[in-house]
C-alpha cells in the first residue's frame, strides 16, 4: 500500500513551463517511476512528482517496490558504479600514455 499525505502547503514556488525538462540522468530507477521531470531553479533542480506514477497499480507495474526489486535496483547501481569506475581508470590510463 502506498499513500501520500499533505497537511498543509508551506510555500509556493512559481515555476514555468519553459524551463521544465525530462528526468536527470542521475535519477535512480526508483526516483524515474515516481518522477516525470525537473524545473531548473536558481537554486537548484526541483523534480516534479508524478501524481499518475503514484498509483498502486502504475507502482506494481514497476517492481521496483517489492523486496525483489530493491534488490535488483541495488545490484544495477552496485554494477554502474563499477562500469563507471572501470571507464575512468581506462581514460585515466589512455590520458597518461598518449603523452
Amino acid at each position: 500500500m502506498v499513500g501520500l499525505v499533505v497537511d498543509m502547503a508551506g510555500s509556493m514556488v512559481p515555476v514555468s513551463a519553459t524551463i521544465w525538462e525530462g528526468n536527470p540522468s542521475t535519477l535512480g530507477s526508483r526516483s524515474k517511476a515516481l518522477f516525470d521531470g525537473a524545473y531548473k531553479l536558481p537554486a537548484g533542480l526541483m523534480v516534479r512528482l508524478s501524481v499518475e506514477k503514484l498509483r498502486p497499480v502504475r507502482l506494481r507495474e514497476t517492481e521496483l517496490f517489492g523486496s525483489e526489486g530493491l534488490r535488483r535496483e541495488k545490484r544495477t547501481t552496485q554494477q554502474t558504479a563499477e562500469q563507471d569506475w572501470e571507464r575512468t581508470k581506462g581514460s585515466q590510463y589512455e590520458s597518461a600514455h598518449s603523452r
